[in-house]
């Protein structure tokens, strides 16, 4: 008896007892009754004293619901991956770059801790002077006139200045870059978030419909399986409950041929003892 009871225990228990006594041999209830409710099922139905078996159902659906979950999640991720996937790619090329930046800078200024480059912490402005006074003094070649001993006496002195700036401010300027370096941890950290954040966004999205197809066979072979169980059950106990019915009505036929005997006997032997009385007349 597919029921599903569920109720509050008192309830349940008084209508497992009377479906118990009217014969029901199955009944379910609802497990999410709780406890105490398919307790009382259960003491209900065993009052009666018929035997009857209680079935606690834990969830109502249907695999085919998994199936159409699946292909309206796939219907609405997958045209949306290509343009996820360009931006994380976008993304992660964005990454790549800025770590390879702040590794190379990182190295060049450990160097330079040991190693005093000065010319490495020129502004662009210092190293456009002083790649200008090399070529002037490229072009003045080895030229003794006047004006090119002028010329090249001049790009020696400016050369000098700029040269003296490095070597003053070295110690300053490689504070600075440090501190420059420094400054690139808080894009990268934002960076990193931003591609967990894509990265868990993307996982979740392709988990949510990929890779249940094996699952959901193995539920459909099980639940198969069980069901066959559950007719080679039903079958064994219906042929049980005939059984036990012949034998019911066998006993009993039994017991009235018996009974009809025994009525037979007792009307010839009423009949015997009237005949028998004096004065007695045989009818």
């Amino acid at each position: 008896c597919d029921l599903k009871l569920h109720d509050i225990p008192t309830q349940v228990r008084g209508a497992a007892h009377s479906l118990a006594s009217k014969g029901v041999w199955l009944m379910t209830v609802h497990a999410s009754g709780g406890r105490a409710m398919v307790r009382a099922a259960v003491e209900g139905a065993a009052a009666a004293g018929s035997g009857t078996l209680v079935a606690a159902v834990t969830v109502l659906t249907s695999l085919d619901a998994f199936d159409d979950v699946i292909r309206l999640r796939a219907q609405n991720y997958e045209p949306l991956l290509p343009g996820v996937d360009a931006q994380f790619r976008e993304l992660d090329s964005r990454m790549r770059l800025r770590l390879e930046q702040r590794k190379h800078l990182a190295e060049r200024l450990h160097v330079m801790l040991t190693a005093r480059r000065p010319e490495y912490l020129a502004t662009g402005e210092e190293r456009t002077a002083l790649k200008g006074i090399a070529l002037i003094e490229k072009q003045l070649g080895d030229s003794d006139d006047s004006v090119s001993l002028a010329l090249r006496q001049r790009a020696a002195l400016l050369r000098g200045a700029l040269t003296w700036r490095l070597e003053t401010e070295y110690d300053d300027r490689l504070t600075a870059a440090y501190a420059h370096l420094n400054e690139l941890n808080a894009p990268i950290d934002a960076l990193t978030r931003q591609y967990d954040a894509f990265v868990r966004t993307r996982q979740a999205a392709t988990h949510s419909y990929v890779g249940y197809d094996d699952q959901v066979a193995q539920l459909r072979e099980r639940v198969g399986d069980a069901f066959q169980r559950v007719d080679s059950l039903m079958t064994r106990q219906g042929e049980m409950i005939e059984k036990v019915a012949i034998n019911q009505l066998e006993a009993r036929r039994e017991r009235l041929v018996a009974q009809q005997n025994q009525a037979r006997y007792g009307v010839a032997d009423s009949y015997d003892r009237a005949a028998r009385q004096p004065g007695g007349q045989e009818r």
